[in-house]
């Protein structure tokens, strides 16, 4: 169970919600307080045949996590990634990969579309000290699912004071169910 929990974290090192989250942890955290641990060895990182980093692992620090930056050694298309541990017991390991696309580049892709797109205008682009400014925000479902219990985030422009009252007539006609003001 352990295992299935390890593997199933994102790339973030989490498991897509909160609650998820927060239950691996504490089952993780659970199993190491009642495991017979110690391992030590030593681990060799190799990217595309040359040595990244070596690093010993012992008894008093066998918990701790280390990250080994591989960007000078990758390519483009296809990595050879080999870890290499020599010791007792057995270590516990995840490897992320990230890249950047330019926007233009990233919007024509066709997964590239998201789920939901937010749209927020303001009525004006130039304000004078004390006036107001009026924002309509645009959320559309881009999908063909019923999304059950969106949370949309907002920001506020720094010096910005809310003035609830659109909000207040959205939850009154239920275009919204809630809001709350964060600083």
């Amino acid at each position: 169970m352990l295992t299935h929990l390890i593997q199933s974290k994102d790339s973030y090192g989490t498991w897509s919600t909160t609650q998820g989250t927060v239950w691996s942890l504490k089952a993780l955290l659970y199993a190491s307080g009642n495991a017979m641990g110690g391992a030590g060895g030593k681990v060799t990182v190799i990217a595309n045949g040359k040595t990244a980093e070596t690093f010993d692992i012992s008894a008093a620090d066998s918990d701790v996590m280390r990250q080994v930056d591989l960007k000078d050694l990758v390519k483009e298309g296809e990595n050879d990634i080999i870890l290499q541990y020599e010791g007792d017991g057995s270590m516990l390991y995840q490897i992320v990969g990230r890249y950047y696309l330019p926007w233009e580049v990233a919007q024509q892709l066709p997964e590239a579309q998201p789920p939901m797109s937010i749209d927020v205008k303001y009525d004006k682009t130039t304000l004078a000290q004390n006036d107001t400014a009026a924002v309509t925000v645009t959320i559309k479902n881009l999908t063909n699912a019923i999304v059950e219990m969106p949370l949309i985030d907002v920001g506020l422009p720094p010096g910005f004071t809310l003035a609830p009252d659109g909000l207040e007539e959205a939850v009154a006609a239920k275009k919204i169910s809630k809001y709350k003001a964060t600083r």
